[in-house]
C-alpha cells in the first residue's frame, strides 16, 4: 500500500466510526440517564427521613440543633437503642428524623455517640420524649 491508500483507508475509518458513535449515541444517552435518575431516586428514597417534619415557613430558615440521646460502646448498640427510642413512646416526637451516629474517643475507649439532627425549638420536647433526663441531650437548645 502507498500513503495514499493509507490515508484513504484511515479517512473510511473515521466516516464508520463517526457513524456507529452517531447511531450509539442515543441510547448510550439514554442509558446514562436512567442511571442517574435510578440512583437519584434511591438516594432521596434514603434521605426522606432527614427532611424536616415541619416545612420552613415561607423564606425563613428553620434553626437546627443536634441532640445527642445517648452514648454507646458500640455502633451496634447506638443502633439497637435508636430502634428501641423510636419505636417507643419517642416515636411521634422523632418520626421524620434520622440518626445520627458519631464515633469518638473518651478516656481511651471507643463510644458512639446516637444524635438527631432537628428543629431547635423541638429539643428540648424531643428530649422529654424520648425519657433522656441528662442535662447533654438538648444544651444546645
Amino acid at each position: 500500500m502507498d500513503p495514499h491508500d493509507l490515508w484513504d483507508a484511515r479517512d473510511g475509518l473515521r466516516r464508520a466510526i463517526r457513524r456507529e458513535t452517531e447511531v450509539a449515541a442515543p441510547v448510550v444517552a439514554q442509558a446514562v440517564v436512567q442511571q442517574a435518575v435510578a440512583r437519584i431516586e434511591t438516594e432521596a428514597t434514603q434521605l426522606r427521613p432527614a427532611i424536616a417534619r415541619e416545612p420552613a415557613k415561607a423564606g425563613l430558615v428553620q434553626a437546627r440543633t443536634t441532640i445527642q440521646l445517648g452514648a454507646y460502646s458500640s455502633q451496634e448498640a447506638a443502633r439497637s437503642a435508636w430502634a428501641r427510642v423510636s419505636g417507643g413512646a419517642a416515636q411521634a416526637a422523632l418520626t421524620g428524623l434520622s440518626p445520627l451516629y458519631e464515633v469518638v474517643e473518651v478516656n481511651g475507649r471507643p463510644l458512639t455517640r446516637l444524635k438527631v439532627s432537628a428543629p431547635a425549638d423541638t429539643a428540648v420536647a424531643i428530649c422529654r420524649a424520648a425519657q433522656v433526663t441528662d442535662p447533654w441531650c438538648a444544651r444546645r437548645a
